[in-house]
């Protein structure tokens, strides 16, 4: 799936910006470069990954004392989206029969490089407005950190040996939960506490979700990847936090971690699609609406077993 590349992209922008804006960095100007070449690598791959600009200005405004001048800034800022966007077109320059097969089958005009990328965007907005949310995976983006509706990826019965081979995409419900869990307390702790760590990482969780509260087209589970590295990260910072300022706190932070591994394993088969009972597969659906989910997405694949 896209959203594999678009989150490696994504963090490894994130992570070339974090080591350019560090005091007395060498080679910060390279890191610089390196990060506008993944902005627009993800922004290729996604549009969503725009959320990145507003994020890097929100880092340098909490967690840089950038003494330039502002001219300095500006012409920073210029110089780092011409490189983005240099990196983003430089992804329309693929092979003849790729752009032969977009006039083909879309009637692109693309007799030139630039009058292909004008055809192509144009495209891709008409099929992004498409406001049509009666697929049966589309999700609303406030129901993704509670995992209310996975995405069916594959479903098939073994009707000789009983079994059901699925690969769901659900994630780690423990972990899941967990985060949402450290950005409720994190939130409440916004107002009581000075981070700029926590404020930083609330304000980039909230920044890269906040776009799909406008799409109109269906939306899936697996757009709140973006948004999952900022939780992940609010869950480390707090569990980390937790672990050194509260130490009779251990033993449950250790034995989150344990049940954290437990449920990797118990959901496994849903992620490597390894065969199970129907009994198993039945008892890893823990909420009705799982069951009922899965149940009518599996009829357009396959006739499914009672899941009682």
């Amino acid at each position: 799936m896209i959203a594999i590349h678009l989150i490696f992209f994504i963090a490894l922008a994130f992570l070339f910006f974090i080591l350019a804006t560090e005091n007395n960095k060498k080679n910060s100007r390279l890191f610089f470069c390196l990060s506008a070449i993944a902005v627009g690598l993800a922004i290729a791959l996604k549009w969503t990954a725009l959320v990145l600009l507003p994020i890097f200005l929100l880092w340098i405004i909490l967690k840089t004392n950038l003494k330039n001048t502002l001219l300095a800034k500006l012409s920073f800022g210029i110089l780092f989206l011409t490189i983005v966007a240099f990196a983003y077109l430089l992804t329309f320059s693929g092979e003849a029969r790729n752009h032969e097969y977009l006039h083909q089958t879309y009637k692109m005009p693309n007799s030139n490089f630039i009058e292909g990328v004008i055809s192509w965007h144009k495209l891709a907005f008409t099929t992004h407005a498409n406001t049509n949310n009666n697929h049966p995976c589309a999700s609303k983006w406030y129901t993704w950190p509670l995992i209310y509706k996975p995405v069916l990826l594959h479903w098939q019965f073994d009707s000789t040996s009983k079994q059901i081979t699925s690969i769901l995409g659900i994630g780690n419900p423990i972990l899941w939960w967990a985060k949402s869990l450290s950005i409720l307390f994190c939130l409440f702790m916004f107002f009581f506490k000075k981070d700029k760590t926590i404020n930083f990482l609330l304000g980039a969780y909230f920044i890269s979700l906040l776009p799909y509260a406008f799409i109109k087209r269906p939306m899936f589970l697996y757009h709140y990847l973006p948004s999952l590295i900022f939780s992940t990260l609010i869950l480390e910072y707090t569990f980390v936090s937790l672990y050194k300022e509260k130490k009779y706190l251990r033993p449950l932070l250790m034995s989150f971690i344990i049940l954290v591994v437990v449920a990797f394993f118990y959901f496994l088969p849903f992620v490597n699609g390894y065969p199970v009972s129907i009994a198993e597969y039945n008892n890893r659906l823990w909420f009705k609406n799982w069951k009922d989910y899965t149940s009518t997405i599996a009829k357009y694949i396959e006739a499914p077993p009672p899941l009682n």
